[in-house]
């Protein structure tokens, strides 16, 4: 079965990310989205960084694709081994600046195939590649054969959450030029929420492009989602730091708001009172970020003020 029937199968299935394996240039990641496209399949297009080829390509592809996965095994091959750190780092650093989400995968709790614990060099593997800013962390052998499936998922959660302590995750954009009013909204409220000590960072959204933008400087505060459309909640999920759920269409942007609060709060169980950064925009209208504030989380059943 070729990769256009894969497309096919993926988009009958409703799947919310399509990865390509073996991309050696942006035009691979082209023709698949205009297969997905014309089969009105929604998935995020991952290209699998692999071939000797994709990497003397990167930046063109990671410009075409939504996200990109390090599939270190058959670069090992093809570069040699001791290509492979070198290469990670600046996958993970190039397609962060881009904001596009980045996935590290292959052999990275190997020994818990057979063992109950991961070894000292794997937990600094996994948190390496945290530390440098990887979007998600990948299982493969580890829970598909293993004999330890659920412990090895438990130490990758522990071993990352860890990670996310350093002091400096290097992969965070930065020197990004803030093009549009929405661009600067959106660092501005990563900062803000850093300066006032936020709990969280509250982003309704209607296509998720705007916690996609937060999310590539690596903030420290949880981004709490609230999607409008269906599927984008879930396509999320591999994003930094984000926590996402639905919620219903808000016709204006102080129902908006209101909504976005009381929801962000009985989903991530927020403690009323206390302080959240929240970005907006028209309601429903993608791209119209143009509204940040700090706000409380408000006590269940009041409503909370629109100001």
């Amino acid at each position: 079965m070729g990769w256009p029937s894969y497309t096919n199968f993926a988009a009958e299935l409703g799947a919310d990310f399509i990865a390509l394996s073996f991309v050696r240039s942006a035009a691979d990641i082209e023709q698949l989205r205009k297969l997905a496209l014309e089969l009105g399949s929604a998935a995020k297009l991952v290209a699998k960084v692999e071939k000797i080829e994709a990497y003397e390509a990167l930046d063109d592809i990671v410009a075409v694709s939504d996200g990109l996965m390090v599939a270190r095994g058959d670069y090992g091959v093809e570069a040699g081994v001791a290509r492979v750190p070198l290469m990670q780092k600046d996958t993970i650093r190039r397609a962060t600046q881009q904001g596009k989400f980045v996935i590290t995968a292959t052999q990275m709790l190997e020994s818990m195939i057979q063992a109950s614990e991961p070894t000292r060099a794997e937990a600094t593997d996994v948190a390496n590649a945290v530390i440098d800013g990887t979007s998600a962390v990948m299982l493969s052998a580890e829970t598909s054969v293993g004999r330890y499936p659920v412990e090895a998922v438990r130490a990758m959660s522990t071993i990352a959450e860890a990670a996310e302590e350093a002091p400096e995750i290097h992969g965070r954009a930065r020197d990004i030029v803030q093009d549009t009013p929405a661009a600067a909204i959106m660092h501005a409220a990563v900062e803000l929420a850093d300066e006032v000590d936020a709990a969280a960072i509250i982003v309704p959204t209607s296509t998720g492009g705007t916690p996609r933008a937060c999310a590539k400087y690596r903030p420290k505060r949880p981004l709490i989602v609230l999607a409008h459309q269906e599927g984008v909640a879930e396509q999320l999920a591999i994003d930094w730091g984000v926590y996402a759920t639905r919620m219903d269409h808000a016709d204006t942007v102080d129902e908006l708001i209101d909504a976005a609060l009381e929801g962000a709060r009985d989903f991530a169980q927020l403690e009323p009172g206390a302080k959240v950064v929240i970005t907006a925009g028209r309601a429903g209208i993608p791209g119209g970020t143009n509204l940040i504030m700090i706000r409380e989380v408000p006590e269940p059943g009041a409503r909370t003020p629109s100001s």
